[in-house]
């Protein structure tokens, strides 16, 4: 575990500037919100974003399968209302394996993707019963799909803010590379607003 910063990274990662950067599109989420009670944030990764949204909400709930990376999240972000998951976001509960698909990826601690089945386990946001939720800010390299789809009932109920990583990943699990967004819009009535970088924002 290293220092950069304010925050506590796996030795091998190299990609932490990367990722302090693009936190910085929050703010371009944020301008959405209404109300201030829970916001749901995965990939953990090593809890820059966590950081940036506890002073805001009275939860926040975030989700790091990776073991490393989850370490440094917990000496990351101490404060008491972010509530933090050592596992995946999905809809068919189960035990996955997370990693790095390639070498080109073993340094970069925010890439990592479900690969098949292991021993982590995937937990559906519904299980929750969250008392509310007005952010959902996912970053789970092509899963976010399915993670939608297991918090069906808590969107419906909600209608949080979504803000989603739009990339080619999904291409991975046989998806279309918008295929949350389309679910989002054609279930729920979502539309998009924002597109800041590679995430997608609806509302």
């Amino acid at each position: 575990m290293k220092q950069v910063q304010e925050f506590y990274w796996p030795d091998h990662d190299n990609e932490h500037p990367v990722i302090l950067n693009l936190a910085k599109d929050i703010q371009r989420v944020l301008h959405y919100v209404k109300n201030w009670d829970v916001c749901i944030q995965a990939g953990g990764n090593v809890g820059v974003w966590a950081k940036r949204l506890s002073p805001l909400f009275k939860a926040v709930y975030t989700w790091e399968p990776d073991p490393e990376n989850f370490n440094c999240l917990v000496k990351n972000v101490p404060e008491a209302n972010v509530i933090k998951f050592n596992c995946c976001l999905g809809l068919e509960r189960g035990m996955v394996r997370v990693g790095s698909p390639n070498k080109a990826h073993d340094k970069n601690c925010g890439a990592y993707q479900v690969l098949g089945e292991g021993i982590t386990p995937v937990m559906r946001i519904d299980d929750l019963s969250l008392p509310a939720c007005d952010l959902l800010y996912l970053d789970i390299e092509g899963y976010e799909l399915f993670a939608v789809q297991g918090a069906f009932k808590t969107i419906k109920k909600y209608h949080p803010v979504i803000s989603i990583e739009q990339k080619k990943l999904p291409l991975n699990y046989g998806l279309h590379p918008e295929a949350a967004a389309e679910y989002l819009i054609k279930t729920f009535g979502y539309e998009v607003v924002e597109r800041p970088h590679r995430d997608i924002v609806l509302v």
